[in-house]
């Protein structure tokens, strides 16, 4: 099996509008300043394109990267993590234990992994029976 890096399909679409926002907020900043505004109108566009590319950096850091030996997950800033497949009990939208609002990973021991994936996508289900085709492919 070939790496196969999984984005959150909305991924194009969040971080083109938070790099719209890095593009609108020095225009803002310049028009308003040919208007006459006053001084507060620069640090407040600058912030505004410091968070927008912070958060279009965010959105292209979380993805699940899938291969032969197992999953690395990578979810915003946070460090990265993986399972070997031979670690993995179960991927499903409805764990046992805490509130998870993304599709999960479940270890044999209990321990639950939250990707960035959506709990409706299938994609990483589909990779994880592909490594054992007797799973039953109707649950995620």
């Amino acid at each position: 099996m070939d790496a196969d890096k999984l984005r959150p399909r909305a991924t194009g679409l969040i971080t083109a509008v938070w790099a719209g926002q890095v593009l609108v907020a020095p225009a803002w900043v310049v028009s308003s300043l040919v208007d006459g505004a006053s001084f507060w109108v620069w640090p407040f566009g600058l912030c505004w394109a410091l968070v927008g590319l912070i958060l279009a950096v965010r959105a292209r850091l979380r993805w699940v990267r899938t291969d032969d030996r197992g999953i690395t997950v990578r979810s915003g800033f946070a460090s990265p993590w993986s399972w070997g497949w031979s670690d993995i009990a179960d991927i499903t939208s409805d764990p046992p234990g805490p509130l998870v609002t993304h599709l999960a990973v479940v270890g044999h021991t209990g321990q639950v992994g939250q990707t960035p994936l959506a709990k409706g996508d299938t994609r990483l289900w589909e990779r994880f029976t592909e490594r054992d085709p007797r799973r039953n492919q109707t649950e995620v």
